[in-house]
Order: C-alpha cells, then structure tokens, then sequence
C-alpha cells in the first residue's frame, strides 16, 4: 500500500480508512523522519516545535503499529511490524529533544507491542532499526528486509542498529 503524500500519520481515522480495504497485511513498516529544521536547545524549544516532531514521529508509529496490529490479528496469519528511528536521537541529542524522545518512545513502544504479541501467540514480530546519520537508504532497507525475513523468524522486540558502530560507544 503506497501512502499518500498528504497522509496525517498521527490521525487514527486516517489509519483505519487507510487499512481497511486490505485483503492481507504481512509487514508494515514505519519510518520516523520529524526533526527540527534547525537546532534548538530544550529551553528553546516551544511546545509546538516539540509537539511538530513527536506528532508524526511518536503518535504515527503507534497509530501505525494499534492499526496494524489490529489487522494483523484479524487477517490471523501474523505478520512483521517494523519501526525504523534514529539511532542518534537514541542515546540523546542537546539539539534535538523531541527527535530523542520520540525515537526512544518508538523503541520502548517496540518492545511493548513484541512483548504483547509474544503473550497473545499472534505469530507477529514486532521489530526496530535506529538508523545512523551516516546509514544510506540502502543499508536502512537491507536491515528492513532481514528483519522482514524468515531469516529473522525467531527476532522480535530488537531494535537492529545501523550505524556503523555509533551506538557501541
């Protein structure tokens, strides 16, 4: 399903309407892309700024994986959710606190709908990438496939990192 430019990802209506005629939903995947367009520190950071990044970023990746999840289930042949942030805002960014708030509520809320998925024996995975700064959109995707795969049939509630090292500091 190819979603429209003007999609609101943080629109749960949009969600549903967006899902609804499908026949089957085996992977979705959710990309968080919402930063500041320039640095701000916290106390320059107004609650609209915060609000213009955690909206789309945060709420569009829990309204994706609720949706999904809900069709996932109701389809009953599992599937795979993945949830793709940025690994530099994981470990926390002086300019950019609602990219590093979002992207660790997406890699907590992962591991949340994994453990639920686990407890529900749903046969859905539920898995993250942190996508570095240096990562190109051909390393991001080929993570994205993996975890995609069969060869990741056993991985759920794993955040993969693609960064060339950045977070084994």
């Amino acid at each position: 399903v190819a979603i429209p430019t003007d999609f609101d990802v943080a629109n749960a209506a949009s969600w549903d309407q967006l899902l609804s005629g499908l026949k089957r939903l085996d992977i979705l995947v959710t990309i968080a892309v919402a930063a500041y367009p320039s640095p701000l520190s916290i106390a320059a950071t107004s609650l609209a700024d915060f609000r213009a990044v955690v909206r789309p970023n945060l709420e569009g990746a829990f309204l994706a994986t609720r949706y999904g999840l809900l069709k996932m289930r109701a389809f009953g042949n599992g599937g795979v959710m993945i949830n793709v942030a940025s690994a530099y805002a994981t470990v926390g960014a002086a300019d950019q606190a609602a990219l590093s708030a979002s992207a660790n509520g997406i890699r907590m809320m992962t591991k949340s709908a994994a453990l639920s998925c686990a407890e529900a024996h749903d046969g859905i995975r539920v898995n993250g990438v942190a996508a570095g700064a240096r990562a190109t959109p051909e390393h991001v995707a080929a993570a994205v496939a993996f975890l995609a795969s069969d060869a990741s049939s056993y991985v759920s509630g794993y955040t993969l990192p693609v960064d060339r090292g950045f977070l084994a500091a």
